[in-house]
C-alpha cells in the first residue's frame, strides 16, 4: 500500500502504522503458546528455535523477493512493485490467521488440561 498510495505521504505512513498493528502482533501469542505448552526444561530450546526460524525464514524471503524484483524488473513501476508487496502482505497474514484460528481451540484445551 506504501507504494500504491503515491498521492499521499501521510496515509502511506497511517497505511504501515496499520501493517504493524495488524499483522506484527503474532509474536507473543507465539511465545504465549511456547510457555503453555511446553515443558519447563524444554522451553528455552523452543523459544530459540522459533527465534532462530523466525528470523531466517525473513531474511530469506526477502532475498527471494529482491530477486524476483530484480529478475522481472518489477521495480520500474511502483504501482506492479505495490500490488507485489500488497500481495505478500494479505496472502501471508490471511494463512497465519487461519493457523491461529484453528490453533486457538488446541491451546484452550491444553491450558485448561
Amino acid at each position: 500500500m506504501l507504494f500504491l498510495v503515491q498521492s499521499s505521504f501521510a496515509l502511506s505512513i497511517v497505511l504501515l502504522f496499520l501493517y504493524d498493528l495488524l499483522c506484527l502482533g503474532y509474536y507473543a501469542p507465539v511465545m504465549s503458546m511456547i510457555q503453555a505448552t511446553i515443558e519447563p526444561e524444554k522451553k528455552g530450546a523452543a523459544i530459540g528455535a522459533f527465534g532462530f526460524v523466525n528470523n531466517y525464514t525473513q531474511a530469506l524471503t526477502s532475498l527471494i523477493i529482491g530477486w524476483v524484483v530484480t529478475t522481472y524488473k518489477l521495480n520500474e513501476d511502483m504501482r506492479t512493485f505495490g500490488t507485489l508487496c500488497a500481495c505478500l502482505t494479505v496472502v501471508p497474514s490471511f494463512i497465519a490467521g487461519l493457523c491461529f484460528l484453528m490453533a486457538g481451540p488446541e491451546y484452550e484445551k491444553i491450558k485448561k488440561a
